[in-house]
C-alpha cells in the first residue's frame, strides 16, 4: 500500500476500470478492537465507493472488494463481523456467496443488496445463513439499521 499525506490507500479493482479508495484511518493493532470490521463486496466501483464512504463515516473499518473470490480469501483470513455484498455477480450469485462465506467464517453475518431478488431467494438466504436482504436503492439509515440488527447492538459513538 502506498502512503499519501492523507494516510494509506486501499485499492480495489473491477474488470472495467481501476480505482482507489482512500482509507480515512487504519487502526493500529492496539486499536483494532475499537472498530468493527466490515467487508463490502460490490460489482460497480461507484456503489463500492458509496458504501465505503457510508460505513467509514459510521466508524467501521471497511475492506472493499469488487471480486467475490478475492473477498472470500480475505474473509477466511480475517473473519469480519459483517459482509455487505451485492447479490449478483457475473461469476457468482448471492446465495452461493452466502454459502461460501458461512463455510469459511461461520460467525460472519451477511447482508445482501439487490435490485432484484424474489421472495423464494430471500427465504432461502435467511434459512441458509441468517442473511438480510436490502433492496436497492436504499437509504443510509436502512443500511446502518440492518448492520446494527445484525450485530445485535447499537453502533458505537460515531464521534
Amino acid at each position: 500500500m502506498e502512503r499519501s499525506d492523507d494516510g494509506p490507500e486501499h485499492a480495489g479493482t473491477d474488470s472495467s476500470n481501476d480505482f482507489s479508495i482512500k482509507v480515512p484511518f487504519l487502526p493500529t493493532p492496539d486499536r483494532r478492537s475499537d472498530f468493527r470490521l466490515i467487508h463490502v463486496i460490490e460489482r460497480t466501483s461507484d456503489e463500492l465507493v458509496r458504501l465505503f464512504d457510508i460505513l467509514s463515516d459510521a466508524r467501521f473499518y471497511v475492506s472493499p472488494f469488487s471480486d467475490p473470490f478475492d473477498a472470500l480469501d480475505d474473509i477466511a483470513r480475517n473473519h469480519p463481523e459483517i459482509v455487505v455484498a451485492d447479490a449478483h455477480f457475473r461469476n457468482m450469485e448471492g446465495l452461493e456467496l452466502l454459502a461460501r462465506v458461512k463455510r469459511v467464517s461461520p460467525s460472519t453475518r451477511v447482508i445482501l443488496t439487490s435490485w432484484r431478488m424474489d421472495l423464494a431467494d430471500y427465504r432461502q438466504a435467511v434459512k441458509s445463513g441468517g442473511a438480510t436482504l436490502i433492496h436497492k436503492p436504499f437509504e443510509t439509515r436502512a443500511l446502518l439499521g440492518s448492520i446494527e440488527r445484525a450485530l445485535g447492538c447499537p453502533r458505537r459513538n460515531q464521534g
